[in-house]
């Protein structure tokens, strides 16, 4: 800008602020005069709002509102949150719709006034009846929530109804939820989505978001994958997180949109950085693969231990592995990996609790505990875990142990032997042959020693062969062929 430009305007805004009152006094009519005043202030606060207040002693309801406003911001005048709610207030009573619908965000908040919800709806109704659009939305939220009235979910969607058919987006979008939900109407599926195309269509971002969601799943329209991509991507670009994430999903699935694993692993990002957990998750697993971005290790764990300190198990899981084993550059840490496995375990992951377990039986990473390793092996086991219930097993036939147990070792040997373990069936058909935590049964000891030999356990197949030579009775029931 030009030194001579420059002057220029401040020689203006000199004499604007000098010939105020002259000016004033050549424009009485109070619509010149509010002019006057809203020019000035662009230019000296302090004149403007020293214009507005003379206004609004004279009883103008936009002055009144004007100056309530440079209270409330502190322009040209002390920032005075409760000047500005009786300003407002004042032209509130007169009719001013803008100043009804502040007081009820005053009343709701306790600035400038005592919080009080019942003056919130009192406002909130004023300017509804008025049919400011805005405020008809508040009170329908109101209804719909309890503040200040009894729940009332039918005058939630009349008000909703109202604000929606001015073309208030956020009313589209409630009373499309409430038709899909059927909560003050009846449940519409398909005048929700009508509802929710038109907030969507006016760029309410959740609304958007929505009815992709709707496309998706052909809730209320066709079914249309495109269609539900073209919406997640307006959503995803207003920064909503979950559609973010269901664009990466999209496009690693190819769903309605050409497979692109780069560009998914960008929406990952995206949503990732907004703390989404599963974003979190699935991107660390993408650096630790290379798959859509450079394979990464560093980064991997960075974006495991996000997700991870936000619970998701998969991402704790993978934590303890990489600190149990150590790779690309990552040190084996066992006391790190230990803290991750119980992090999982505690979630109930029957691989991480095994781990555990076996990391308390040997003492690695954590000092070596007998008894807290079977309370791991045991959730485990319980679970299923055929390698667990093994593993109890030993732990209880172990005669220098206080753990020595061998009715135990043989329920457990028993269930891993139940599962199709040759290894437990060859342990409960020992046991059984010699009595050992059970009673003696040599049929049934031959039963489960023929079947750990027929799915090749070699030790299975040299005692069944022993035991056949010594007490050949005991075999009589095999087939030739076994014998």
């Amino acid at each position: 800008m030009t030194t001579s430009v420059v002057g220029l305007l401040i020689v203006a805004a000199v004499t604007v602020t000098m010939h105020a009152p002259r000016a004033w006094a050549k424009n009485p009519e109070p619509v010149d005069a509010e002019n006057l005043a809203r020019d000035t202030a662009k230019i000296d606060p302090a004149t403007g709002a020293r214009l507005w207040r003379e206004l609004a002693e004279r009883g103008v309801a936009n002055a009144q509102y004007e100056l309530g406003f440079a209270h409330r911001f502190g322009r040209g005048v002390p920032r005075d949150p409760s000047a500005a709610a009786e300003w407002i207030a004042k032209a509130a009573e007169q009719g001013h719709l803008e100043a009804m619908i502040d007081l009820v965000g005053f009343y709701q908040r306790g600035a400038g006034v005592q919080r009080s919800e019942a003056e919130a709806v009192r406002w909130a109704r004023r300017a509804a009846e008025r049919g400011s659009a805005r405020a008809q939305n508040q009170l329908a939220y109101m209804y719909e929530r309890g503040l200040g009235v009894t729940i009332d979910l039918a005058e939630a969607a009349r008000w909703y109804r109202l604000a929606a058919e001015q073309g208030e987006p956020n009313a589209q979008f409630q009373l499309g939820f409430l038709y899909a939900n059927g909560r003050g109407v009846t449940r519409d599926e398909t005048e929700a989505a009508e509802w929710c195309r038109k907030a969507a269509e006016r760029g309410h971002a959740q609304a958007e978001y929505t009815l992709g969601t709707l496309y998706f799943f052909g809730r209320g329209v066709p079914q249309d994958y495109q269609r539900a991509v073209e919406w997640f991507a307006r959503a995803a670009d207003q920064a909503i997180v979950e559609a973010q994430f269901q664009m990466a999903q999209m496009l690693e699935s190819g769903q309605g949109v050409d497979r692109d694993d780069t560009q998914a692993a960008v929406w990952l990002e995206r949503a990732a950085k907004q703390a989404h957990p599963t974003a979190q998750a699935r991107l660390a697993a993408r650096y630790a693969a290379g798959r859509g971005v450079a394979r990464n290790i560093a980064r991997a764990v960075e974006w495991y231990q996000r997700a991870a300190e936000q619970g998701v198990l998969a991402a704790q899981l993978a934590l303890g592995n990489v600190f149990f084993l150590g790779t690309d550059g990552i040190p084996v840490d066992r006391a790190a990996a230990a803290t991750w496995y119980r992090l999982a375990a505690m979630q109930g992951n029957v691989d991480a609790q095994t781990i555990l377990g076996w990391m308390f039986d040997r003492g690695a990473g954590v000092a070596r505990d007998i008894p807290e390793a079977l309370v791991w092996y045991r959730r485990a086991a319980e679970r299923g875990s055929i390698a667990t219930q093994l593993e109890l097993a030993y732990l209880y036939l172990d005669a220098s142990a206080a753990t020595y147990d061998p009715h135990a070792a043989a329920l457990w040997a028993t269930r891993a032997a139940q599962q199709g373990s040759a290894e437990g069936q060859f342990m409960i058909g020992v046991l059984t042959a010699t009595g050992l935590g059970t009673a003696t049964d040599l049929p049934d000891a031959v039963a489960w020693l023929d079947k750990a030999a027929r799915q090749g356990f070699p030790e299975a197949k040299i005692v069944l062969d022993g035991l056949c030579d010594a007490i050949p009775p005991a075999c009589a029931a095999l087939p030739l062929t076994t014998r």
